[in-house]
């Protein structure tokens, strides 16, 4: 008997479900029925698969024999953009989710409630993931400017692009806008530094005080964020456990290699630090 290597109908329709009409079977009704958000991820997936590519392959190759571009007035600008967009994002968080109480709070929102809070935390998610792909130009001015960027960047931007959508999918509300709420916070300083360090001059610039800050808050963040994800793992009915498992792993690893990286780049600080107070 000849073997057939075409997919029988069976097949296809198993395929189809899984990647489609799972999402729009066990999701929120009020999210799923979002633009860019009905089929899945597959959107997200697709826009950040085209950043990588046009990050690792075009724009490298392209400036391969080319002098940097002169972008600084453009990267100021952008880099405001993103310290108002999430400056603006984490004030909001912090009203509707009373300072990320409501990240304490095991409750979802109710997909037959017109509540206002609940409305509003359902449009905050959803306006993160969106704005959240706009992270992935940072590493395109990095190109250009023919300075290196950073793998994890595109990485992180990529894993809070996805594990916000399925959090957003599958369970809205406090709990998985914890992670979003915090990275607004450090996003809009970065950015924000950024701002400053960009012009030319000694006047511009920040206290240099601020790296370290910065990297001490984004160890902080992550360790905050397993922390989290451990606790509400043991509460009962408070989401899947695959999405807060999903979360304390990351955040883990994260924390690990900021701190490999942090103790690399601020040894030498906090040794004539440690050897000035004695």
């Amino acid at each position: 008997m000849a073997l057939s290597f075409y997919p029988t109908n069976e097949l296809l329709d198993a395929t189809s479900y899984y990647m489609f009409d799972i999402w729009r079977e066990h999701a929120d009704p009020k999210i799923i029925n979002m633009p860019l958000m009905r089929y899945g991820p597959w959107y997200f997936c697709s826009i950040a698969l085209s950043f990588v590519v046009l990050i690792k392959v075009v724009l490298t190759n392209y400036m391969a024999d080319r002098k940097p571009l002169e972008l600084k007035p453009y990267l100021i600008f952008f880099n405001g953009l993103l310290f108002g967009g999430y400056g603006a994002f984490f004030m909001a968080a912090c009203v509707f989710t009373k300072f990320g109480s409501e990240g304490f709070n095991c409750r979802a929102a109710d997909p037959n409630s017109n509540d206002l809070i609940d409305v509003i935390i359902r449009l905050m998610g959803y306006v993160y993931i969106i704005g959240k792909c706009g992270d992935f130009i940072t590493p395109i001015f990095r190109v250009l400017l023919k300075k290196p960027f950073s793998d994890m960047h595109v990485a992180h931007t990529l894993f809070m692009v996805l594990i916000s959508y399925l959090g957003l999918v599958y369970y809205p509300g406090g709990v998985f806008l914890f992670m979003p709420f915090l990275d607004a916070l450090y996003y809009s300083m970065l950015h924000g530094y950024l701002v400053m360090a960009t012009p030319d001059g000694d006047q511009y610039r920040p206290s240099k005080k601020w790296p370290l800050f910065l990297a001490r808050f984004r160890i902080a963040m992550f360790v905050a964020s397993a922390a989290h994800g451990i606790f509400f793992y043991f509460q009962p009915n408070c989401g899947p456990d695959s999405l807060k498992l999903i979360q304390i792993c990351y955040s883990l690893i994260c924390t690990t290699m900021l701190t490999r990286n942090y103790l690399k780049r601020f040894t030498n600080d906090i040794e004539n630090r440690i050897t000035s107070f004695k």
